[in-house]
């Protein structure tokens, strides 16, 4: 999958549709998972307050189902904002790992 070029991916789609998208979304789950927990070892090992703009999943007073009941101007503001935090955070680990 990794070295696989857009031709090939296609290819293995066609031919497997189910297959193909099961193993996209697990791997997407798996890097979820894995950046997820990077952040919150960056939690435990950064002080307080550097992450601001992340939000703690073991904050008690979170609670993301009253969230979702925001107006979608909000959550969409909220979904861009993420975005570009996470890509710009992604960005900056990759280029520091090619240094």
């Amino acid at each position: 999958m990794f070295e696989a070029t857009l031709k090939d991916r296609e290819h293995s789609f066609r031919i497997a549709p189910g297959t193909s998208m099961f193993i996209h979304w697990l791997v997407g789950m798996v890097y979820i998972f894995y950046f997820a927990s990077f952040i919150l070892l960056l939690r435990e090992v950064l002080r307080p307050g550097v992450l601001w703009f992340l939000r703690n999943l073991n904050d008690p007073d979170f609670n993301p189902i009253q969230e979702v009941r925001q107006p979608l101007c909000s959550n969409g503001v909220n979904v861009v904002k993420s975005v570009i935090h996470y890509l710009h955070f992604t960005f900056l680990m990759q280029n520091l790992a090619f240094m």
